[in-house]
Parts: C-alpha cells; sequence; structure tokens
C-alpha cells in the first residue's frame, strides 16, 4: 500500500500540479484584493491626511482575507455585510482540489486507481494530494497578508508568543462584523504568535475537510454536483450559527479571539478533526465499491 501511495501521489502531481498552481494563484489574487479593499476602506475612513493613522497590520489583512461572518441575528433588523471576500476564497479553495473533467477525458484516475495496485493507497494518496494543496493556498494568503502588512508599514512584532497582534479598533467595522472589546485580538494583550498558528491550523483543517468530502463525492456523483453540495456545506454557516457547522471554523470573526461567545480552538479542532475522519470514512468506502471496468465502458 506506501509504493501504491507514493506512485498516486507522484502521479497527482505530475497531472494536476499546473492546473492547482493556477487556481492558488487566485486564491492568492483574491486574498490580494480582500486586502486592497480593505486599505481602501481605511483611507476612506480615516481621509487621505490621516491615513497613516490606521493602524493596520498583518492581523487586519488576515481578518479582510478570513475572518468571514459574526454571529448575525436577523431579529436584531441590523444591516448584512455578506463575506464575499471570504466567499471567494473559498470557491477557489474548492476549485483547486476540484478534480477537471476536462482534463480526464480518458479517465485516468481509474486507470491510475487500477494500475496503483491498492485501492486504500491511491484514497489516501489522493487525499494527501487535497491537504496539500489548501496548505499551499494557506501559505500563498500568509505570505500576501504579511506583504500587505509590510507594505502598509505596520511593524511585525517579535518576542515569539509574548507578542500581541491585534486588530485596528475599527477593522472589525469596516468588514461588517462584531468583535467583543475585551477579546484578545482587540485587547491590550493581543494575539500571540501561538494563537495565530492554532487559529491557522484550525482554519487550513475546516477548509480542507470541506475539499475531502467534494473529493469523496466525486467519486460518486458528477463533479458539478460535489462542488454545488460542497458550496453548500461551506455556506451554511452564513444561516445558521452552531460550532458542528465545519465553516464556522475557518472564520476568524465566529473564534473566542474575536468574540465571548466562539469557537475556541479546541473546539474547531475537534469538530474539523472528525469531519476529515468522515469524509476520509466516506471517500474509502466509495472507493473500495467504485466499478472501474464499467466506468471505463
Amino acid at each position: 500500500m506506501w509504493q501504491a501511495f507514493v506512485r498516486t501521489l507522484r502521479c497527482e502531481g505530475r497531472a494536476q500540479a499546473r492546473p492547482a498552481a493556477l487556481r492558488v494563484l487566485a486564491v492568492c489574487l483574491f486574498a490580494s484584493l480582500a486586502c486592497f479593499l480593505l486599505c481602501a476602506q481605511a483611507v476612506v475612513h480615516s481621509g487621505i491626511d490621516g491615513a497613516q493613522s490606521a493602524r493596520l497590520g498583518f492581523l487586519d489583512f488576515l481578518a479582510a482575507v478570513l475572518a468571514g461572518e459574526g454571529d448575525y441575528d436577523p431579529s436584531l433588523g441590523e444591516r448584512r455585510a455578506v463575506p464575499v471576500g471570504w466567499l471567494c476564497v473559498g470557491v477557489c479553495m474548492l476549485l483547486v482540489t476540484l478534480p477537471d473533467p476536462l482534463h480526464d477525458p480518458r479517465h485516468m484516475q481509474p486507470l491510475t486507481m487500477v494500475l496503483s495496485g491498492s485501492r486504500v493507497g491511491w484514497w489516501l494518496a489522493s487525499c494527501a494530494w487535497v491537504a496539500l494543496c489548501c496548505l499551499t493556498a494557506f501559505i500563498g494568503i500568509v505570505a500576501v497578508c504579511i506583504a500587505w502588512g509590510a507594505c502598509w508599514g505596520a511593524a511585525v512584532p517579535s518576542g515569539g508568543a509574548s507578542a500581541g497582534l491585534r486588530l485596528w479598533e475599527k477593522t472589525p467595522e469596516l468588514l461588517g462584523f462584531d468583535a467583543s472589546a475585551a477579546a484578545p485580538a482587540l485587547s491590550g494583550r493581543g494575539m500571540g504568535w501561538r494563537d495565530v498558528l492554532a487559529w491557522l491550523s484550525c482554519s487550513w483543517l475546516a477548509l480542507t475537510s470541506v475539499c475531502l468530502v467534494q473529493r469523496a463525492l466525486v467519486a460518486m456523483l458528477p463533479a458539478p454536483v460535489a462542488f454545488s453540495l460542497t458550496l453548500a456545506m461551506l455556506s451554511a454557516p452564513l444561516f445558521v450559527f452552531h460550532p458542528w457547522l465545519v465553516g464556522s471554523h475557518a472564520m476568524l470573526a465566529r473564534s473566542t479571539f474575536v468574540i465571548n461567545n466562539g469557537f475556541s480552538p479546541s473546539c474547531a479542532l475537534g469538530v474539523t478533526l472528525a469531519h476529515v475522519a468522515a469524509a476520509m470514512c466516506l471517500g474509502a468506502a466509495m472507493t473500495l465499491r467504485r466499478d472501474v471496468v464499467g466506468q471505463r465502458r
């Protein structure tokens, strides 16, 4: 099985590296656009002369890309700001890991499965490829946010976990989500680098689990249908505030670092790992039952 895993992962890399790289670049472009729009809003809010007073940093630009939506209550009659940037990044992440039928006209995936000699090894390699693509996209997002923070002139704190990263007090208002004044991201203590890495890890796992569900659904449904179902799964937290909706853990605005009733990293880790395990088991079951001969016909 180990040899099948290595062979399949190598084959996936050769076949999907170029389209995946282009889609990862699209994720970075959307992230850069979200950062630019935050800068534009800060300039308009502070005025041209007071633009330097807008203390935007790495965490602000990260929120512009991955903040999502806070705890929205329609009964309060508040104006809703749909997190377009977060949705665009999520859609691009799904497209990064979506098998393209136009690049598989000869059903190379079933052929690769047969040649690998192990269906389980083939599926594990496919999961590893999905996780690697999502990790690459996240590294690109972090690099974009660091670059925008450097261009804005914000100093990156040094000193490890003791150095606090804080949101500018106007950032939640500009991005359209509520934040608790005593939350770590806005208080004097700030978020340590360990907090940021913990949240980024949970967010990566959350989006990876959704992409794994999509990869499992592709085994039994057409790719457009699988994409639509997983997009609905990713967008469900926009309508319901619940910890079992995995998309909630990909939103910074719903973490305990921003709101008091948010989801902690331990809760996010447990939910996302449960979704990852369920997606891998579902995909393995579908792979073992897949009729390769009938599909080739």
